[in-house]
């Protein structure tokens, strides 16, 4: 099996220049839909689901490397925000390993989670398998936001394209937030080409610091030899 070896500090070096750009919602004559990150083929109608950049300049004298063991493919490494608390749920090593972290400040506070699931199927995926993915999860939180439909952006990561959406929750927008309760969720998914990272981010606004940090840590992801 081959390991890929990238040394930890230049994940480090990584995890503060990425870039978030905009995916192209394609729709032909017959209506048939598909996302991606090219240009739509002439004569389709074009939407392109825009998104907001992020920078974080924090130092790395902030962040601790996360290990997790995904089956079939190997060791990764992901960081985590020394103020963040963290656990891993792996009940054994054929399962597919979840990652929570919480904030452990008040300020701004997260409920994040990542769960790397092997590519047994052998085919690549592609954005607009992702993106269907996407759209399909989250789905489900469309009525009760502000949004109403569903906003698709994408995340360039070190293990190869994030495809995401934010929601922000209807009810909280004249009543405060409760103590606990978030009024914001992110869902979406990075994907390398042995392996799926599903993520969910729970945030109070979706221009919050916690979601940049969020973000960042979702780059950050690497595969590394023993």
């Amino acid at each position: 099996m081959k390991i890929y070896l990238c040394p930890i500090i230049v994940v480090i070096a990584s995890l503060f220049s990425f870039s978030v750009l905009a995916i192209n919602k394609c729709t032909d004559a017959n209506g048939n839909i598909s996302y991606q990150d090219n240009l739509c083929a002439i004569g389709h109608n074009v939407e392109v689901m825009q998104s907001k950049r992020n920078r974080d300049s924090a130092s790395t004298k902030n962040l601790d490397p996360v290990y997790v063991t995904i089956p079939g493919v190997g060791r990764g490494v992901l960081f985590s925000y020394k103020w963040w608390g963290f656990r891993i749920i792996q009940p054994a090593t054929d399962i597919p390993p979840t990652v929570k972290m919480v904030s452990r400040s008040g300020e701004e506070p997260i409920n994040f989670s990542l769960t790397f699931i092997p590519n047994r199927s052998g085919k690549k995926i592609s954005i607009d398998d992702s993106a269907a993915t996407v759209v399909k999860i989250a789905s489900r939180y469309v009525a009760g936001s502000v949004e109403k439909e569903v906003r698709l952006a994408q995340l360039d990561t070190t293990i190869g394209p994030a495809v995401y959406t934010s929601f922000n929750e209807e009810k909280y927008l004249s009543t405060s937030i409760p103590r606990g309760q978030y009024s914001s969720i992110t869902v979406g998914q990075a994907v390398h080409s042995k392996f799926v990272v599903g993520f969910t981010i729970l945030t109070n606004g979706t221009d919050s610091k916690a979601l940049s940090e969020a973000f960042n840590i979702i780059s950050s992801i690497q595969i590394v030899a023993d």
